[in-house]
């Protein structure tokens, strides 16, 4: 059997310009749906307190407390996930600019990175403080007792 031959160097600078850009287009996506669920699971949050705390009587919401709680905790999860995706992605593309740059003396594509790093992980973490100030209102709505009849 033969020795596999060495990528062209050619090749390899579009492999890690490619991996680059695939990269920035992931990061981008993730947060475009991770915002657009974040909006759509706020929403649903504050309505269903308001309508739990109108229209269920105190004896009849629990699980609906439990239900609103294990989603804000798998939402909580997936906002350290995606801070953490956000940190991943950001030292992989500072790797590859290294690459890229390795021929160059651009030090600034070398130690930089398009993603909004601080902004990413403040985002992420903020949210998952939400979700736990979601979690302990949900609790507070299974003590709430039911308005005054009309």
């Amino acid at each position: 059997m033969g020795a596999t031959a060495m990528p062209d160097l050619d090749n390899l600078t579009w492999l890690h310009q490619t991996y680059y850009t695939e990269t920035l287009k992931v990061f981008a996506m993730v947060w475009t749906i991770y915002i657009g669920f974040y909006t759509a699971f706020l929403s649903a949050n504050v309505l269903g307190l308001g309508l739990t705390v109108q229209y269920i009587h105190l004896g009849n919401r629990f699980w609906v407390v439990v239900a609103f709680t294990i989603q804000n905790l798998l939402t909580a999860a997936t906002s350290i996930g995606v801070a953490r995706y956000g940190t991943e992605a950001d030292k992989k593309l500072k790797q590859v600019a290294h690459l890229l740059t390795d021929r160059t003396d651009n030090s600034v594509a070398r130690t930089s990175s398009p993603i909004p790093i601080q902004l990413s992980r403040f985002a992420g973490y903020a949210n998952c403080i939400g979700c736990i100030t979601l979690i302990v209102c949900w609790i507070a709505v299974n003590s709430i007792p039911d308005p005054p009849a009309k």
